[in-house]
C-alpha cells in the first residue's frame, strides 16, 4: 500500500513538472539582425524553436484552437524578435475595423504578445497587430484584470504579410522600450490570437474563459541564454511646436481671442533598465480626443478617464490607490478645471521598479493660472508612492499627495491639501481571489479623526461563480482635493453574487448569467439610509457575440436638499425620502458584422415621477478604412402634467487612409449640459512616434449660439538619443 502511494505521488509530481515545463521557452540569442518583411525567410528562423498547441479561451477553455498559431522568438543586443503564423483555411474576409493605431481587439482579427519582464504577474507590456498591420501597444497593470492601457505609446516595429493559408507577422521590440531589471533571465510571456472571423480566441498559456487574454496570472516563462541589457544611453527627447487661435464668445471683447502659439518638450531618461525619469516643460494636450458626453442622472460628479500621455506610464503607481470613487489621487485634477485646460509650467516623474519586489513613484507638477479662472492659483502638486510585493502576486502600497497654492493673493496662497494612504492589494496565484483593503487620511489645516476613508473589497471568481463583498467608509471631513471622491460622510455595504450557465452543446447560445446586487449607503451624521439598490440581472450571450440583458431594481434615495436633473431648475425634485422601481432591457447585435446596432429601453419611476428612457446606436464598418456610428439617448420624466426630456445625440466618423494617416470627427449634442460640440482631428505619423496634428473644435449652446472655437496645428518629433 505504501509503495502504491509513493508511486502515485511520484507520478503526480512528474505530471505537474511536465505541465510547468510545457510553458517554458528558451529564447535564443542571434548575432545577425533580422530584416522585417512579415515572412520567416531568414535562415536563422529554421533553428529557432516553435511555440504551438494554442488553447482556446473562447468559446470554450478546454480544447485546442481549431485554427492554430505558430510562434518563434529570438533576440540580439538591441531587440526581441518574434515571428508568428496565424493559420486560416476558411475562405472568408478577415475582420479589421480600421488601420488606426491602438485598434480595439473586439473588432479586429489580431495577434497579441504580452511581456512581463519582472515576472511578478502584476505588471507588463502588450504589443499587438491586426491582420492588416495596424499596431497596438499598451501597459498591463494590477494583474491585467482590467485589460490594457493603450494610451501608452512607444517605438517598436512590425510587418504583416497575407499568406496562402493564413497571415503572419514579424515584430522587433527594442529593449529600450521595455522596463526590466538587469541580470534577470526569466521573463513572463504569453501570446493571444483573436480570430473573430472564426469566432475563436486562443492563447499559448491557457487562460480560463472568465479572464481576459491580458491576465498576468496565466503566463509562461521565457528563459534568456544571457541576461538582456540596454545598450547605450536610453534618452528620448520629444519637442513640440504648436500654433493656432481660440475664440471665446462668452468673454469681452467679443470674441475674446487667445493666441495658441506655444512650444515645449517631453524627455524620457532611463535611470536604470527598470526606472524611468520623465520631464515635461509647458506640455500641450491639444491633440487629445475630447471626452464623451454623458447624461448624468446622478446627483454626484461623474468620472472621466485620463487620456494625456505624460500621466499614463506607471499610472497604476499613482492612480491605482483606493476605489473607483474613493481615489486619493486623480491626475485630471492637474491642468484641468471644469473641463478647461489650465497651463502646466513644468513637471517631472520618477517611476518604475527597483527590483522584483519594490516599485517607486515620485511626481512633481507646477500649474499656472488662467485669467478667466480667478479662483485657481498657481499650484504645486507632489505625489509619492511606494509599493512592496508580498506573497506570490500581492502588494502593499503607500501614497502621499500634496497640493499647495503659490500665489500673491494670500487667500489663494493658503489653498493646500494633503492625503496619506496605505493599500493592500490581494491577487491569488490562480487569480480566483482578488481584493483590496485601504486606509487614507486627509490633512488640511489640522489633523481630524473623521478626515479618513477606509474600505475592504474581496472577490471570488470562477468560470461559473462571481461573488464579491465590499464595504466603504468616508468621513465627513475627508477631503482629497487632488483625488476623485464625489461624496463624503457615508458608510456603504455592497455585496453581489452571479452565476453563469454555459451551454456547451448548443450551437447558438453561449451562456446565461443571473445575478443579485445590493448596495446601501448610510449617513455618518444621521445613521439613516441615504441610498439603497436591490437589483436582479439576467444576461444571455449568443455564440455569435450578440447579447441581451434584463434587470429590475428597487431603489431608495433620501434627498437632503432639492435636486434638479434637467439643469434648468424649473421642476426640481423636493428633498425627502423616495422608494421607486425601474426595469431595463437591452440588446447588442453581433459585433463581428460590418453593420452593428444596440438598443435599450427602461421604465418605471424616478423619485416622484414616472420615467421612460431609451437609446440606440448604429455603426457601420467600411473595413479596413474606418467606421461611422450614430447614437441617441433620451430620458423622459412625467409628473402632474410636467414633462421633462433630456437628449444626447452623438456621431463619430473615423477614417484611416493608411497606417500613418488618420481622420477623426466627433459631433455631440447634450440638452442636459446645453452644449453642442464638434471635434475634428487629422493625424499624420510621418515617422515612428513623430506626428503632425491638425485640430478644429467648435462649441455651441443647445440653441446653436456660439461659445468657443479653436483651430490648432501641432508638430511633435521623437529623438532617440
Amino acid at each position: 500500500m505504501k509503495k502504491n502511494l509513493l508511486l502515485l505521488s511520484i507520478c503526480i509530481c512528474f505530471y505537474y513538472l511536465s505541465l510547468h515545463a510545457q510553458y517554458e521557452y528558451p529564447i535564443q540569442k542571434i548575432t545577425t539582425p533580422i530584416q522585417l518583411d512579415g515572412v520567416a525567410n531568414e535562415s536563422i528562423w529554421q533553428s529557432i524553436p516553435s511555440i504551438t498547441s494554442f488553447k482556446q479561451n473562447y468559446p470554450t477553455d478546454t480544447a485546442l484552437a481549431k485554427n492554430q498559431t505558430n510562434v518563434q522568438i529570438c533576440y540580439d543586443k538591441k531587440y526581441i524578435y518574434l515571428y508568428a503564423f496565424m493559420q486560416d483555411t476558411v475562405k472568408k474576409p478577415l475582420i479589421v475595423q480600421s488601420l488606426k493605431r491602438d485598434f480595439s481587439i473586439k473588432t479586429s482579427d489580431a495577434f497579441i504578445f504580452t511581456i512581463a519582464p519582472l515576472n511578478d504577474k502584476i505588471n507588463g507590456f502588450s504589443f499587438g497587430v491586426n491582420a492588416l498591420g495596424a499596431q497596438r501597444e499598451g501597459l498591463v497593470a494590477q494583474g491585467g484584470g482590467s485589460g490594457v492601457t493603450t494610451a501608452w505609446d512607444n517605438s517598436w516595429y512590425s510587418e504583416v504579410k497575407k499568406q496562402l493559408n493564413g497571415w503572419s507577422v514579424e515584430m522587433k521590440i527594442p529593449f529600450k522600450t521595455l522596463r526590466f531589471k538587469k541580470n534577470t533571465t526569466d521573463w513572463g510571456i504569453n501570446m493571444a490570437r483573436i480570430d473573430l472571423k472564426n469566432n475563436e480566441v486562443s492563447t499559448w498559456h491557457p487562460i480560463p474563459l472568465n479572464f481576459n487574454t491580458s491576465s498576468l496570472g496565466f503566463t509562461g516563462t521565457m528563459h534568456f541564454a544571457e541576461p538582456p541589457v540596454k545598450n547605450g544611453a536610453n534618452i528620448v527627447f520629444i519637442p513640440y511646436v504648436t500654433g493656432g487661435a481660440s475664440y471665446n464668445y462668452l468673454l469681452k471683447p467679443y470674441p475674446h481671442i487667445t493666441n495658441l502659439a506655444s512650444a515645449g518638450f517631453d524627455t524620457k531618461i532611463g535611470i536604470t533598465s527598470s526606472l524611468n525619469l520623465d520631464i515635461t516643460a509647458n506640455p500641450d494636450f491639444s491633440q487629445i480626443e475630447i471626452d464623451d458626453q454623458v447624461v448624468n442622472l446622478d446627483r454626484f460628479e461623474i468620472f472621466l478617464p485620463e487620456r494625456r500621455q505624460f500621466f499614463i506610464e506607471n499610472s497604476d503607481l499613482f492612480d491605482g490607490f483606493g476605489f473607483s470613487k474613493i481615489r486619493p489621487f486623480f491626475s485630471r485634477r492637474i491642468g484641468l478645471y471644469k473641463g478647461q485646460q489650465i497651463p502646466i509650467i513644468a513637471g517631472a516623474r520618477l517611476s518604475g521598479s527597483i527590483n522584483k519586489n519594490w516599485r517607486i513613484g515620485l511626481m512633481d507638477m507646477m500649474s499656472n493660472k488662467k485669467e478667466e479662472h480667478v479662483n485657481v492659483p498657481i499650484q504645486n502638486f507632489i505625489v509619492a508612492a511606494l509599493q512592496r510585493r508580498v506573497f506570490d502576486r500581492s502588494n502593499i502600497g503607500f501614497i502621499f499627495v500634496n497640493k499647495l497654492g503659490i500665489d500673491k493673493n494670500e487667500k489663494l496662497k493658503k489653498q493646500s491639501n494633503s492625503v496619506l494612504g496605505l493599500d493592500f492589494n490581494l491577487y491569488s496565484k490562480n487569480n480566483r481571489w482578488n481584493g483590496r483593503i485601504f486606509y487614507h487620511h486627509s490633512i488640511n489645516t489640522k489633523l481630524n479623526i473623521d478626515a479618513n476613508a477606509n474600505a475592504s473589497w474581496l472577490a471570488y471568481n470562477t468560470s461559473k461563480w462571481s461573488i464579491q463583498w465590499n464595504h466603504e467608509y468616508v468621513g465627513k471631513l475627508y477631503n482629497a482635493e487632488v483625488g476623485f471622491v464625489p461624496r463624503v460622510g457615508y458608510f456603504r455595504l455592497e455585496p453581489s453574487i452571479n452565476y453563469t450557465t454555459f451551454f456547451k452543446k448548443s450551437k447558438k447560445i453561449f451562456s446565461w448569467a443571473n445575478g443579485i446586487y445590493y448596495s446601501q449607503y448610510w449617513s455618518t451624521d444621521t445613521r439613516n439610509s441615504t441610498d439603497r439598490i436591490n437589483r436582479f440581472t439576467s444576461t444571455l450571450l449568443w455564440l455569435n457575440t450578440a447579447t441581451m440583458s434584463f434587470s429590475i431594481s428597487n431603489i431608495q434615495t433620501r434627498l437632503t436638499r432639492d435636486f434638479d436633473v434637467s439643469g434648468n431648475k424649473y421642476y426640481p425634485i423636493k428633498a425627502g425620502n423616495y422608494v421607486y422601481t425601474n426595469a431595463v432591457l437591452s440588446y447588442a447585435s453581433n459585433i463581428r458584422k460590418r453593420f452593428t446596432y444596440s438598443m435599450n429601453i427602461s421604465g418605471g419611476t424616478y423619485f416622484d415621477r414616472k420615467t421612460i428612457s431609451y437609446g440606440a446606436t448604429i455603426s457601420y464598418r467600411f473595413q479596413p478604412y474606418g467606421y461611422i456610428n450614430a447614437s441617441i439617448t433620451r430620458n423622459e420624466f412625467f409628473r402632474n402634467g410636467e414633462n421633462i426630456s433630456l437628449t444626447l445625440l452623438s456621431s463619430r466618423l473615423e477614417i484611416t487612409f493608411s497606417k500613418n494617416l488618420f481622420f477623426n470627427n466627433i459631433v455631440q449634442y447634450n440638452t442636459q449640459q446645453k452644449v453642442f460640440n464638434l471635434n475634428t482631428r487629422l493625424q499624420w505619423r510621418f515617422k515612428p512616434m513623430s506626428d503632425l496634428f491638425i485640430v478644429y473644435t467648435d462649441i455651441y449652446d443647445n440653441l446653436l449660439a456660439k461659445r468657443q472655437r479653436a483651430f490648432q496645428i501641432k508638430f511633435t518629433y521623437w529623438f532617440q538619443l
